[in-house]
């Protein structure tokens, strides 16, 4: 039995939707995490920006199988009091070098808070922990 002119129609639409819905879900796929990495007890924030907005700024990606920019909102809220842990990804290379940057990062941000605050804050840099996680790439 051969499809009517319409029905092939409406099954192109139903492929044009779920393609549509596909590609926009890639976009924001970030935000949800897989059951893998449950264990990283990780909060993500979302936060509306109108499109004109001067607080997102962007960096240009040179990679060639990326798209040119990545967009993001610099955040005034200091979250350093707050971390007590942090994972480098399954495919960041020289995770060691990583650990070591964002440790003298945190020493020295720790510090600049430390002059601003009258009430120091209970912070040890060296509670933080940084470690590669072990989960695979999904």
């Amino acid at each position: 039995m051969e499809m009517s002119e319409e029905q092939k129609k409406q099954i192109e639409f139903q492929k044009y939707v779920e393609n549509s819905i596909f590609k926009n879900l890639s976009t924001i796929n970030f935000l949800f995490k897989s059951a893998d990495y449950s264990f990283e007890n990780e909060v993500r924030v979302i936060k509306y920006m109108p499109r004109d907005s001067s607080l997102i700024k962007y960096m240009e990606i040179k990679e060639p199988k990326l798209p040119p920019k990545r967009f993001y909102i610099e955040s005034i809220n200091d979250i350093l009091p707050f971390i007590r842990k942090i994972y480098l990804g399954p495919k960041v290379e020289n995770h060691q070098h990583w650990s070591l940057y964002f440790d003298f990062e945190i020493r020295q941000r720790d510090k600049e808070l430390r002059k601003l605050s009258p009430v120091p804050y209970k912070l040890n840099p060296s509670d933080i922990q940084i470690s590669k996680s072990e989960c695979e790439f999904q």
